[in-house]
């Protein structure tokens, strides 16, 4: 018994990447979570906000294997990193931060998908060309729910003064080199920036508590000798 089955031909949308809009990218198909590190904080716009990371995934890399993202994790980890899931219920409404588009590698043709935050839009521009634009409102509220939230824990006093060491160290290196418009106003931007950020050391509270500088380590007192008192003898032993 033959079947007989009509074809029927579909348009050839492949040059097109499927027919479907794709943003231009060089990566495909690399995901990601954000990161925060202990030290790593900026200052920006009167307030501490943490500088965050990306641990990408994909096996091959940072020790994956079988699609498995424990290794690459647990390394990030043991480095002291904070893992921000995307699916933690305690983000609430930027819950999901990681957002995925259709994706074509513009020099191979190949197509796939492509993970950016939320925050962060795509424009096309021509066939092969993108402009990002990021929501600086967005991002800078993300961050502040990270440590509003508990996800990570607020600045220290000795954080924010490293940073404000350093910031002072490259305004030492600026004021050495020939002055000009430019830099002037840079320099003077710096030392605004560094004044509000001494003044912020006031409005830190630290979360741990200073070990005991004298005895760190508890000692047990040595164990009491037991004694028993003994009753006066009897004669012949109980009765």
């Amino acid at each position: 018994m033959s079947i007989v089955q009509e074809l029927v031909s579909r348009p050839d949308t492949s040059n097109a990447a499927g027919g479907v809009t794709r943003v231009p990218v060089s990566v495909l198909n690399l995901s990601w979570v954000f990161t925060h590190y202990p030290t790593a904080w900026t200052y920006e716009n009167g307030e501490w906000l943490p500088e965050l990371s990306r641990i990408s995934f994909r096996d091959g890399l940072n020790g994956q294997s079988d699609g498995n993202t424990n290794a690459p994790k647990a390394h990030a980890t043991n480095k002291g990193a904070t893992i921000i899931e995307p699916s933690n219920p305690k983000l609430g409404v930027h819950r999901n931060y990681r957002h995925t588009l259709p994706a074509v590698d513009p020099n191979s043709g190949a197509t796939g998908t492509y993970f950016c935050a939320a925050w962060e839009k795509p424009t096309m521009v021509g066939g092969r060309n993108v402009r990002w634009d990021l929501d600086e409102n967005a991002y800078t509220a993300f961050r502040r729910h990270l440590i509003t939230a508990g996800l990570i824990e607020p600045i220290s006093t000795v954080v924010a003064e490293s940073r404000i060491d350093a910031l002072e160290g490259t305004l030492d290196h600026l004021r050495a080199l020939p002055r000009n418009t430019q830099r002037d106003a840079r320099i003077a931007a710096m030392e605004k920036s560094i004044t509000e950020m001494r003044d912020s050391l006031s409005s830190i509270k630290d979360v741990f508590d200073e070990a005991d500088p004298v005895a760190t380590v508890a000692v047990e007192p040595p164990p009491r000798p037991r004694t028993r008192r003994l009753g006066p003898p009897t004669a012949g032993g109980a009765e």
